[in-house]
């Protein structure tokens, strides 16, 4: 199972779900989010494609939430709020914001599938 935050609202989705097609809105996207260890990732902007066996996500920025702190997270977003305040080229500003994520937040692209197993 996965929950993912749709422009419309969040929406559940399970193997063998029928396929559609959906922009994403700000907000994390959950699999498993019942078992004890979900996997997480906060996406910023996108869209998604649901299939009956597979999740696609395109995601402006998609960054997983597995080992991420309340102190990581203020970390990241000191750093990004600086790149952007010393940089006055909007191109030059995004690329400091990607550098000051660890330089995952340019355009990533999830890929990920869900496969039916007795969890789901």
């Amino acid at each position: 199972m996965a929950t993912i935050p749709g422009a419309e609202g969040k929406f559940g989705m399970l193997p063998g779900h029928a396929p559609f097609v959906s922009t994403l809105k700000a907000g994390i996207i959950t699999f498993n989010p019942e078992s004890p260890t979900p996997t997480r990732f906060a996406v910023l902007d996108g869209v998604v494609e649901i299939a009956p066996a597979r999740c696609t996500v395109l995601a402006e920025t998609a960054e997983s939430l597995e080992g991420m702190t309340a102190n990581k997270a203020r970390a990241q977003l000191e750093a990004a709020r600086q790149a952007v305040e010393t940089t006055t080229s909007v191109v030059k500003r995004h690329a400091a914001v990607n550098i000051a994520h660890g330089g995952n937040h340019c355009c990533n692209h999830v890929k990920l599938t869900l496969r039916q197993h007795s969890r789901f």
